[in-house]
C-alpha cells in the first residue's frame, strides 16, 4: 500500500509529546490500509504511530472495535491515551 502522509521528526515529536512520549528514532512503515504508519523508538519503548487517511466516522468505529478487543483480552493493538485522556488526536486535519 502506498505511504500517504509524510511527517518530519518535529511533527512526529509534536504528536508523541501529546502522549508524554519522547521519540528517539522513527521509521516509516510502508504498509497499511487507509492509513500511514511509523514505527517509533521512544523513551517508553516501541510504538506505532498511525495517521488515518479515512473519514473521522471510520476512525471512531475503529477505536470502538479496538477498545472492545482490548476489553476482552484479544491480542490486538492497544490504544494509548493522550495526556488529555483521549486516544485520538488531530494533526493537520487528520486523525
Amino acid at each position: 500500500m502506498a505511504f500517504y502522509t509524510k511527517l518530519s521528526r518535529q511533527e512526529i515529536q509534536a504528536i508523541a509529546g501529546q502522549f508524554d512520549i519522547k521519540v528517539i528514532s522513527y521509521t516509516p512503515i510502508d504498509q497499511g490500509l487507509g492509513n500511514s504508519n511509523y514505527l517509533l523508538a521512544t523513551n517508553q519503548g516501541q510504538y506505532v504511530l498511525t495517521v488515518f487517511e479515512i473519514e473521522p466516522s471510520q476512525v471512531t468505529k475503529m477505536v470502538e472495535v479496538l477498545r472492545l478487543l482490548e476489553k476482552n483480552d484479544f491480542p490486538a493493538p492497544r490504544l494509548e491515551r493522550l495526556n488529555t485522556g483521549k486516544v485520538v488526536t488531530e494533526f493537520k486535519g487528520k486523525s
